[in-house]
C-alpha cells in the first residue's frame, strides 16, 4: 500500500470515528432498568477481581422459573466487565459508557465489512442508519452481553473473510480461532461461526482432497477450531468455573415436542421485530418509515435469494444457521436484541439486492444510498430527541431512590444467612449482598409455598412497580403470619413468623 493509500485509509478512518463520537453523548446513564441480566453479569465480574467463585453471586436458581436466569451466565461478558468494576466500581455510569465504547468499536466492524463490498459512501450510509437507530440508540444504556458479542461476531467474520485458508496462514487461524472462542464464551450460539467456517471449507477440502492447498486448508482449521476450544474450556472450565447445571440450562429451555409451534411463533414474531427496526414514531412523516420497513424485508429475503442462487458463501450458512436457532428457540420477549449481531448481515443482504437492480438513470447507486439514508435518519429525529432531552431522568429500576433506601435497609436490618424473596432476584442480590429467590408471574401456589419452605425464606421484599398475580396471592395466603417491618412510596419488606 503506497503513502497516498495509506493516508486515505486514515482520513477515512478518522471520518468515521468523527460520526460516531456523538453516541458518548447520547443516552450514556447512572441507572439502570429492572432487567435483571445485567445484575448478574455485573456480580459475576466483580467476583473476578474479588477472587470468588462465579457460582457465588448471591442468586439462587428457581427449576420453576428457569426463564428468568441461568445460575451463572458463561464469563465472556463478566470478563469483559471485570477491568470497568476494577477502575470504578459499581458505577453503572462507567459501564454505559464503556458499552458505548464497545459499541462504535462493533459499528466500525460493521463499516470494514462493508468496505470490502461496497464503496466508502454507501458502507458509510449504512453504518450512520444502523448507528443511530431509535432502538439501538435506547439499547445501548443496558449492561447487557449483546453488544460486545455483536463485536466479536464481526471481528471472526472479517478475520475469516480476508484469510486466504488455502495458504499457510496458521498463526491468523489460531488468531481467528481466539475471536471464535471469546464470541462463544460470551454467547453459546457463537458455536455457529465455527460451523459455519467449517463449511465452507468443507467442499474445497473434499473437492481437492489429495491437493497440497487442501490439506494446507485442513490444518488451517484444525488449528482454528483448537485455539477456540482451547480458549473456551481455559476460561469456562479452569479459570473462571460457573456452576454445572448452567450448561444445560438452555437446552432445557427448548420444548422438543412443540417445535413446529414455536417456529411459527417465532418467525411471526421476529419478521415484526425486523420491520420495527425501520419503523421509529415520525409524527406527520409516518408513512415514509412504513415504505422504509416494507422495502428493508423485501430487499432483506431478495438479496438472500440471489446469494443463494447465485454464488453461496460464509456468509449465507452464520445467518441460516443462527437464524435457525434463534427461531427454534422459545422466546418472543427480546425484540431486535437477539438479532443484533447479524445487523451487518442484514444490511449486506439489502444493498446485494439494491445494487443487483439495474436502473435506467444517470444517477449512482452511491447517490441514491445517500438519499435514501437522510430520509431514515429524518426519521429518526423525533425518537432521538425525545431520548436525548429524558436521559438525564433516573429509570424506573434500583437507582430510584425509593429501591435505593430500600436495598440499604436490607443489607443494614436482614441478617446476611437469610433468603430474600424478590421479583428482580439477581437485582436485590447484587444490591443488597443477600442471597435472593424469585418466582414466576403466573407461579402456583403449591410449587411457591414448597420453595419458600424449602429454603427457609422469613424476608419477601415487595415494589409496587413489579407486582404479580402469584406474590399477591402468597401474601394474602400467609397474611397472619407476616409481619411488615419496612415500607417506603414504592417498596414494602415483610418477615414471616414460619
Amino acid at each position: 500500500m503506497s503513502f497516498f493509500e495509506k493516508n486515505a485509509r486514515v482520513k477515512e478512518m478518522l471520518l468515521i470515528g468523527v460520526l460516531l463520537l456523538p453516541l458518548f453523548f447520547i443516552n450514556v446513564r447512572d441507572s439502570h432498568d429492572w432487567g435483571g441480566d445485567f445484575a448478574l453479569y455485573i456480580k459475576q465480574g466483580m467476583n473476578i477481581i474479588e477472587g470468588k467463585p462465579q457460582g457465588d453471586n448471591g442468586y439462587i436458581f428457581n427449576e420453576n422459573f428457569p426463564y428468568l436466569a441461568p445460575p451463572t451466565y458463561s464469563v465472556g461478558f463478566p470478563l469483559l466487565l471485570a477491568p470497568v468494576y476494577a477502575c470504578f466500581g459499581n458505577s453503572i455510569l462507567h459501564f454505559s459508557l464503556y458499552i458505548t465504547f464497545l459499541l462504535i468499536a462493533a459499528l466500525l466492524a460493521f463499516y470494514f465489512f462493508f468496505r470490502m463490498y461496497y464503496s466508502i459512501a454507501i458502507s458509510s450510509v449504512a453504518m450512520i442508519v444502523i448507528a443511530y437507530n431509535p432502538w439501538l440508540l435506547w439499547f445501548k444504556c443496558e449492561v447487557l452481553s449483546d453488544i460486545p458479542f455483536t463485536l466479536f461476531v464481526m471481528l471472526s467474520l472479517i478475520g475469516y473473510l480476508k484469510t486466504n485458508w488455502a495458504d499457510k496462514k496458521y498463526k491468523r487461524a489460531l488468531l481467528i480461532g481466539v475471536l471464535c472462542g471469546y464470541a462463544l464464551l460470551i454467547k453459546s450460539i457463537g458455536i455457529v461461526l465455527l460451523v459455519a467456517f467449517c463449511l465452507d471449507n468443507a467442499s474445497a477440502v473434499i473437492n481437492d482432497f489429495r491437493s497440497k492447498g487442501s490439506s494446507i486448508r485442513l490444518w488451517n482449521i484444525l488449528s482454528m477450531v483448537g485455539s477456540a476450544f482451547f480458549v473456551y474450556i481455559l476460561l469456562s472450565k479452569v479459570l473462571f468455573p460457573g456452576k454445572e447445571d448452567s450448561y444445560s440450562f438452555f437446552s432445557t429451555l427448548f420444548s422438543w415436542e412443540n417445535l413446529g409451534d414455536t417456529m411459527l411463533s417465532t418467525s411471526n414474531y421476529y419478521i415484526q421485530v425486523f420491520q420495527d427496526f425501520f419503523h421509529p414514531h415520525a409524527e406527520q412523516w409516518n408513512f415514509v418509515p412504513l415504505i422504509v420497513k416494507a422495502f428493508a424485508l423485501s430487499f432483506f429475503l431478495l438479496g438472500i435469494l440471489l446469494k443463494l442462487v447465485q454464488q453461496r458463501s460464509v456468509i449465507d450458512y452464520i445467518l441460516l444457521l443462527y437464524l435457525a436457532i434463534v427461531i427454534c428457540f422459545p422466546n418472543t420477549t427480546q425484540g431486535f436484541r437477539y438479532l443484533f449481531p447479524l445487523c451487518g448481515i442484514f444490511f449486506y443482504y439489502m444493498i446485494y439486492a439494491f445494487q443487483s437492480i439495474r436502473l435506467e438513470a444517470s444517477i449512482s447507486p452511491s447517490w441514491i444510498a445517500c438519499l435514501i439514508g437522510v430520509v431514515v435518519l429524518f426519521t429518526y429525529k423525533r425518537a432521538a430527541t425525545e431520548l436525548i432531552n429524558t436521559q438525564d431522568s433516573i429509570l424506573m429500576g434500583p437507582q430510584e431512590p425509593e429501591a435505593v433506601e430500600a436495598f440499604e435497609y436490607v443489607s443494614h436490618h436482614v441478617p446476611m444467612e437469610e433468603v430474600l424473596v424478590f421479583n428482580k432476584p439477581t437485582v436485590s442480590a447484587l444490591y443488597t449482598g443477600r442471597n435472593s429467590v424469585g418466582y414466576h408471574r403466573d407461579q402456583d401456589s403449591i410449587s411457591m409455598d414448597k420453595k419458600f419452605e424449602e429454603l427457609k425464606v422469613h424476608y419477601i421484599l415487595e415494589c409496587s412497580d413489579l407486582k404479580t398475580s402469584s406474590l399477591d396471592a402468597y401474601l394474602e395466603r400467609h397474611k397472619e403470619s407476616l409481619d411488615t417491618v419496612f415500607s417506603n412510596a414504592k417498596f414494602k419488606l415483610y418477615k414471616e413468623h414460619r
